[in-house]
């Protein structure tokens, strides 16, 4: 469902900044598995999800963004497997 959420916002903002509509809209993925927007030079984005959080973050420029979910930390694993020292 984040998936389809994030996906269903940065259509939005791409209809919304650029004026291109759902059926134009080609995305692309570089060398890392980062997407972008096929033909638009000066559009960049970037999209986190976790948790019931999803974000997006846009730019004339290269950006990112990324949103994770904190843990409570096991000390415990640590004093078992690391010294003080």
């Amino acid at each position: 469902m984040r998936t389809l959420l994030a996906e269903v916002l940065i259509r939005r903002i791409i209809y919304d900044d650029l004026n291109i509509f759902n059926k134009d809209i080609v995305f692309g993925t570089n060398e890392y598995g980062k997407p972008f927007l096929e033909n638009v030079t000066d559009f960049h984005f970037d999209i986190s999800h976790a948790e019931s959080w999803v974000v997006c973050a846009t730019s004339k420029h290269p950006v990112g963004i990324d949103i994770e979910h904190v843990k409570p930390i096991d000390f415990e694993i640590a004093k078992r497997y690391f010294s003080k020292r």
